[in-house]
This record gives structure tokens, sequence and C-alpha cells, in this order.
């Protein structure tokens, strides 16, 4: 079944108030994309070079897409615990790829897998103003082997962020972004372009770096610090409800929720500085003027 027909599968599991049937789909297509991507894993030799990952990675795209294709209206209309089950399924995935002791250098094709996944999620969450589907998904737990299991919140997992196939740390997040644009049920998702300048792509890499960096030192820095993006997000702070999804993606209160967002990208915007030559960017969040 392709994408399209799993979308529409969604939809009308939706339109029926049936959220139950799409959660189980959605299960059914987590552990089909687990078995054939842990087939991958098991295959991976570290010798095989970057190309033939890649082509292994292209293989296990249309399950990814499949994934999505169900995963997207959960979050669009979904309920908060059917949000919660989207960011399940991510942990479930690592928990049983990325955590196993016997994954080895494999594991990159499960990061991938699963990155592409997140972001794509999390910027089709903001597009649909889901800014509570975007806080479950940047917080699910995710696992990995270090010599001993360790967990972190999605935003955190670097691995995901800057994958070990690329050099540069701003183009895995770039690629994942052009991947989602490209797949044939992108047109199906109606006023949403993943890859417009300034748009959710952008404002979802910004607001996934802000959740995972503190006023401490620790910043995660992004590739697509963009004007555009910054003022959008800062117009979600007019909402009461965003201002509250918000608030919880960064676990803080509801009115410190503003300030800490300041203090976080003034942290963020600091430590590129040097990466931002020319780039125009709004002095705060909070007192950015709407986007165009």
């Amino acid at each position: 079944m392709s994408a399209i027909d799993v979308h529409a599968q969604s939809l009308a599991c939706l339109g029926q108030r049936d959220s139950v049937q799409a959660c189980e789909l959605l299960k059914l297509q987590t552990l089909q994309t687990l078995e054939r991507l842990n087939t991958a894993i098991d295959g991976y030799n570290g010798g095989i070079g970057r190309d033939a990952v890649i082509e292994t990675l292209a293989e296990l795209g249309a399950d990814d897409e499949r994934w999505l294709a169900i995963a997207l209206p959960l979050i669009e209309y979904g309920t908060p615990d059917d949000q919660r089950t989207v960011a399940r399924m991510l942990s479930i995935t690592a928990e049983r790829t990325l955590a196993r002791e016997d994954r080895g250098d494999g594991t990159v094709i499960a990061d991938w897998s699963i990155g592409r996944r997140a972001w794509a999620a999390a910027a089709y969450a903001l597009a649909a103003d889901r800014i509570d589907g975007f806080a479950a998904l940047s917080r699910s737990p995710i696992m990995r082997w270090a010599g001993e299991s360790e967990t972190a919140p999605l935003a955190q997992s670097q691995r995901l962020r800057h994958s070990l196939l690329l050099r540069d740390w701003r183009a895995t997040v770039d690629q994942y972004l052009t991947w989602f644009g490209e797949l044939p049920l992108r047109p199906k998702l109606a006023l949403f372009d993943p890859i417009l300048p300034g748009g959710h792509g952008d404002e979802a890499d910004i607001l996934l770096a802000l959740v995972a960096t503190n006023t401490k030192g620790g910043v995660t820095w992004t590739g697509r610090l963009h004007g555009r993006a910054v003022r959008r997000l800062g117009a979600r702070l007019s909402d009461l409800e965003q201002r509250r999804a918000l608030a919880r993606a960064l676990d803080v209160s509801e009115q410190d929720v503003a300030d800490e967002l300041d203090a976080r990208y003034a942290g963020l915007v600091a430590a590129m500085r040097h990466e931002l030559f020319r780039v125009h960017l709004p002095e705060t969040i909070s007192g950015a003027p709407p986007a165009p």
C-alpha cells in the first residue's frame, strides 16, 4: 500500500473519531519498519562505504514515508494521548535498534531513519499549530548503547542532529527536510513546505535547538537560523494554548516561558556569532515583530 493510501486511511479513521484504530495502524507500521531497519543494520559492514549506506537509506525511505503518513494526521487532529503514541513509537524504534549492544556502526542507519521522521513530524506539528505535539516529540526518550544504556530526550540527541555520515554539521537536518519535501506524500499535506526559507522546517530546527539548550553554557547549534522563523516562533507566545505548550516543551512555568526562550536564544546567537555573518536576526524572540 502506498503512503498516499495509508494517509487516506489514517484520515478516515480520525474522521470517524476512531483514533485508536489510527494508533494501531501506526504501531503495525512501526513494527514493519523496525523489521526492515534491523535487517539493514544486521547486514551493514563498516567497510561498504557512505554511498552504499545512502542507498540502503533510500530503500528504507518508503517505510519511513508510510510511517509519517499515519503519524502526521495523529499529530494534527489527534488528542495529546495520540501525539504521545507517535512519540513513543520513535522511542521504541530507538530502544530496539540504537540501544542494542550488538548494533555497532550500523546504528548510523537507525539514527538517520529516526532523525528524518522526527524532524519531519516536528516541522509538521508547528505547521499545524500543534505545539503540544511538538513538545511530545521533542521530549520523547531516545535510548542508545554507549558502553552502557544512555537515555536523553530526542531534542538533545546529537547523533540525530549530526549524522556520522556527514562532515558538515549543518547538512544532516538540511537533508532530512529536503527528503521530506520531495516525498510523493508531501503534496497531500496542504499549505506545508518544509524547505521554505524561514518556514516551519527552519522554525522546528530552531525550537528543537532551544529545547536542548540551557542557560548554563550548554548550547545546541542550529544551521537554520532565519529571521522570519524566529518571528514566527515569537508570535506563538500571544496564543494561550501555544504558550502553555511551549512552556511544557521547555519545562518551565507559563509565566517564565518568554524570558526562558529569550535567554536560550541569546545564548545560542552568542555561541554562533562567527557563523552568522550578514544574517539579520531579531534581538529577542518575545519582542520580535510578526513574520510577514
